[in-house]
């Protein structure tokens, strides 16, 4: 998955999401998945990535339309 701009979007990534800040913690369409979150709890899903967005928790987003890259670790 990719953010409006062609960047990859990776684990890790600090961005906005509906005005909110967030981070990355699973990509879904390579498989990459930061070390909180298992493959095996979360596995079950299959496209697009997992946020941990401030203020609202865990966000599954399919399409990369909305989302504003911030800041890469």
């Amino acid at each position: 998955m990719r953010y409006p701009d062609g960047t990859e979007i990776r684990p890790g990534d600090r961005l906005l999401w509906a005005g909110r800040r967030g981070i990355v913690v699973i990509c879904l369409d390579d498989g990459s998945f930061s070390r909180e979150f298992s493959r095996d709890d979360w596995g079950h899903l299959e496209a697009g990535v997992l946020i941990d967005v401030e203020g609202v928790g865990l966000v599954h987003e399919v399409e990369a339309s909305d989302l504003e890259l911030l800041s890469r670790q």
